[in-house]
C-alpha cells in the first residue's frame, strides 16, 4: 500500500496576501522571488495571481465557517417539521381525506 501524506492547508492574512499582489502587479515580482521571500508555496501564489486575472478577490475568505455545532439545529429541524406536516396535510385534502390536526 502507498504511503500518503496528509497535506494541512495553511491560512494567509489578508494583508500578506495584499503585499504580494502590490509587489507583483507595481514593482514587477515574480512568483518565484516571492514564494522564496515571504516562504509560501509557489503553487499559491501564482493561483492568488490566476484568481485575481480572473476578477476573483483573494483577500475574501470563502471557506465555510463552521464551529463544530450546527446553529439553531432545534429551531430548523422543528421548521422543517411543521412543513412537512403541512405538506402532509395538504396531500390529504388533494386525496380527499381529512388531514390530521
Amino acid at each position: 500500500m502507498e504511503n500518503k501524506r496528509c497535506v494541512q492547508h495553511k491560512e494567509y492574512t489578508a494583508e500578506v496576501k495584499r503585499e504580494i499582489l502590490r509587489k507583483h502587479y507595481e514593482e514587477g515580482a515574480t512568483s518565484n522571488a516571492l514564494a522564496k521571500e515571504y516562504n509560501i508555496p509557489r503553487s499559491t501564489v501564482k493561483n492568488w495571481f490566476a484568481k485575481t486575472n480572473n476578477g476573483i478577490d483573494v483577500l475574501i475568505d470563502r471557506r465555510p465557517q463552521y464551529s463544530g455545532r450546527i446553529a439553531n439545529l432545534d429551531t430548523d429541524y422543528k421548521q422543517r417539521y411543521e412543513i412537512l406536516k403541512k405538506m402532509e396535510d395538504f396531500l390529504m385534502l388533494q386525496q380527499g381525506r381529512k388531514p390530521s390536526l
